[in-house]
């Protein structure tokens, strides 16, 4: 096993229509339409039942191990979850981003909808989910229903955006582009082109750690669900995976899931870290993450064409 140094582990320099391995995924959904038209998703239909089953069985798991009193939401919202993340996993996943979780939906937020056919991606799935790959969170005007406080994380989309070189988000935030259309169809486009360059986004839990405005949880709870994140779900993602590079994003993720991630890889992955967006750090370490993100990228990425 390869030696923590540092922030850096040494190494080398859809919908139903959308189903990628159940391993990885587990979240597939249902065509809209007849049965008769919807015969060529037949086999497709069945992965759903699988799917949907596999979440229950996760949600309960980590229900177990977190307690009573952890809130979580339910099995079709985790795979809603997945399924938007799903959507825009590449082929060939090159460079992993692993974060923390994603932001609990409430019951009424994941009623609405977010349509992408305007943008040509009308086998997105629809549903609202507060996840970076839902185009809808952080974008109102592309919400049909209500969504309380969207706000969205545009520092994950600095993130992002810093994947391909735009090491200020400038293309994708609203200080950038004003214009609602055109910011998704940029973000559409970013993450269109993150994909080409095998670059996807992952959480290392599969429930919501984050309630909104709610205080965050404690180190230790924090701690506890990371790791009963990875043994009931994402350690067999990034197996799966085997990314060529894995990019922590947080120091804790780091911390607490960092050896565990360098037992299920070759000992030649390099793999780093860089700071919460969030965190309390002087300016200049932000960019130094970003500026170092992006060598990542441009080493272990796919080459752009």
């Amino acid at each position: 096993m390869g030696e923590m140094s540092g922030r850096t582990m040494p190494g080398k320099a859809g919908d139903v229509r959308r189903c990628w391995s159940p391993l990885i995924s587990g979240a597939t959904f249902f065509a809209e339409g007849t049965e008769d038209e919807q015969s060529p998703d037949r086999e497709a239909n069945a992965l759903s039942a699988t799917a949907a089953l596999r979440w229950n069985e996760i949600r309960a798991r980590m229900g177990a191990r977190l307690g009573e009193s952890w809130p979580l939401e339910a099995a079709e919202m985790l795979a809603a979850v997945a399924a938007h993340r799903d959507y825009w996993r590449p082929s060939e996943v090159r460079v992993l981003l692993l974060a923390e979780s994603h932001v609990m939906t409430t019951w009424q937020e994941f009623t609405a909808r977010v349509p992408l056919a305007r943008f040509g991606h009308p086998q997105a799935p629809p549903e609202f989910v507060r996840l970076v790959y839902c185009l809808g969170y952080g974008e109102r005007n592309a919400v049909q229903g209500g969504a309380s406080k969207n706000i969205g994380t545009p520092q994950f989309w600095k993130i992002l955006a810093a994947c391909v070189g735009d090491l200020d988000g400038g293309s994708v935030l609203r200080r950038g582009e004003s214009d609602w259309v055109r910011r998704v169809a940029r973000k559409i486009a970013l993450l269109e082109r993150l994909k080409r360059r095998g670059v996807w986004l992952l959480d290392a839990s599969p429930v919501a750690l984050y309630w909104g405005s709610r205080k965050k949880p404690a180190r230790k709870l924090l701690e506890a669900a990371l790791v009963a994140g990875w043994e009931e779900h994402s350690r067999a993602v990034v197996r799966e995976l085997s990314p060529r590079a894995v990019v922590f994003i947080g120091k804790t993720v780091f911390d607490v899931l960092g050896e565990r991630v360098r037992e299920v890889l070759p000992a030649s992955t390099p793999i780093e870290w860089i700071y919460q967006p969030q965190a309390q750090v002087p300016t200049i370490d932000h960019q130094a993450d970003l500026a170092r993100l992006r060598g990542v990228v441009l080493r272990e990425g796919a080459k752009e064409t």
